[in-house]
């Protein structure tokens, strides 16, 4: 499988390519990771907005994964690793989406 222009033969690789492109978007914005949120979701979209986000202002991503596991894995790297905020263990069973948001006060949490 072919994404973002690397070639990812598994799903661990997949797990690292997203891990990569969620720390680029996260650094480019020059903020420590404890303020950003990260978890998972089955619609990105609606849970960035009962987050207080729109998605389409942002800051904020989402990334999809191959399966609920991945994106679960994605999203622990965050929040266990480097700090963030977030909760990857309420996103059910199709939620293949991590997302990110930078947290502000109009943001919940």
């Amino acid at each position: 499988m072919v994404r973002d222009g690397v070639r990812a033969e598994t799903v661990e690789e997949i797990i690292e390519c997203m891990k990569a492109r969620m720390r680029l978007f996260i650094d480019g914005y020059h903020y420590p990771y404890d303020r950003w949120y990260v978890g998972v979701s089955d619609n990105p979209a609606e849970r960035l907005l009962r987050h207080g986000i729109d998605p389409k202002v942002g800051p904020c991503m989402s990334l999809e994964a191959p399966t609920a596991e991945a994106a679960c894995d994605a999203g622990r790297y965050f929040i266990e690793t480097l700090g963030s905020d977030g909760n990857v263990q309420n996103g059910g069973k199709e939620a293949r989406h991590v997302y990110a948001y930078k947290k502000s006060l109009h943001t919940k949490p």
